[in-house]
């Protein structure tokens, strides 16, 4: 579930907005460039959303289509999926004095404790993990993968 909260001296009750920012790469041709692709998404505070995390692409395996990094709903959870090598909640507050601050999320790195917001059939999400990256001879596209 997208939570947002922030707290101010100025605005007990800033207003706030959320982003999913969706991060893949694309490799448009054998041994080919990783081409960074980064897409924003706004959701309400509220809303029940899945992720779906995606390993980078390896370049020496060929071209990958794009995937689409979001979709109207999981026909498992009829929730929007949000599917990418990183997928990160980004909120910002900004209170009646005019000052705006925002702080992002990412749950592959803080994931939840446990389940501390049942989904309405009384279910709890699972944890979120990078997934295992693939075999590649060469480097795999992005930071995080050698």
């Amino acid at each position: 579930m997208v939570q947002c909260s922030a707290t101010d001296n100025c605005d007990p009750n800033p207003a706030t907005s959320a982003v999913i920012v969706v991060t893949n790469h694309d490799v448009p041709q054998q041994n080919g460039p990783c081409v960074l692709r980064i897409d924003r998404y706004p959701v309400n505070c509220g809303d029940t959303i899945d992720i779906h995390l995606v390993a980078p692409p390896c370049p020496a395996k060929g071209p990958t289509s794009p995937h689409a990094p979001a979709s109207p709903q999981s026909p498992a959870s009829g929730f929007p999926v949000y599917t990418g090598e990183k997928v990160v909640l980004e909120v910002t507050a900004t209170d009646r004095c005019g000052n705006t601050a925002t702080d992002t999320y990412d749950p592959a790195q803080e994931p939840e404790p446990g389940c501390t917001d049942p989904l309405p059939d009384g279910t709890c999400c699972p944890a979120i993990s990078e997934p295992t990256p693939p075999e590649c001879k060469v480097p795999l596209c992005g930071p995080n993968f050698h």
